[in-house]
């Protein structure tokens, strides 16, 4: 019989053990706690620190919110063209763009964020923006004129501030620059 309590003692004491997680939040990030039970987000998201929590009821997801450049890894990017923009200018002409967008996510609204479209934010509303607001900042000029880079600069400026307009329905999304690489 004591065999058998202490079997039980062994197997409660395991499960409450192995039910509970933590996460440890670094300072440049931030961590959003969903209730997988009631299919809820948090509003305030987690600051720096460890945070324990259930992991058969909650899952933690970790955001990156200090500046950082998108597409993230440059020198991949550069060899693989995966995200080159290919745009026309007002002349018709064809030209192929790297462009490099700097961006923070502001801590208290990534909760927002992850709510209306979670943690692929990047591809689906970062990318369409910026290949859409570069197309209509780039057609704006000739080939000759980005070419000889005289617009370089008013081309970067146009497309940061179109940038930052056009992403004012998500809070969370800060613009900081936009540069053209090549």
């Amino acid at each position: 019989m004591k065999a058998l309590i202490s079997l039980v003692s062994i197997i409660v004491l395991f499960l409450f053990i192995s039910s509970f997680g933590w996460v440890n939040v670094h300072p440049t990030q931030v961590a959003v706690e969903i209730n997988k039970v009631a299919h809820k987000v948090s509003d305030t998201p987690k600051g720096v620190g460890y945070h324990f929590f259930n992991r058969w009821i909650t899952d933690m997801v970790i955001y990156k919110v200090a500046a950082r450049a998108f597409p993230g890894d440059t020198e991949s990017n550069e060899n693989s063209k995966k995200y080159n923009l290919e745009l026309k200018t007002n002349d018709g002409q064809n030209i192929s763009v790297d462009l490099t967008v700097i961006y923070a996510l502001k801590a208290k609204e990534v909760s927002l964020l992850h709510q209306m479209i979670g943690q692929n934010f990047e591809d689906q509303i970062l990318l369409p923006q910026i290949r859409s607001e570069a197309r209509l900042a780039i057609g704006g000029y000739s080939a000759e004129e980005i070419y000889q880079g005289k617009v370089r600069e008013e081309i970067q400026q146009r497309i940061k501030d179109k940038l930052t307009k056009s992403l004012e329905q998500y809070p969370a999304i800060q613009i900081h620059d936009a540069l053209i690489r090549h």
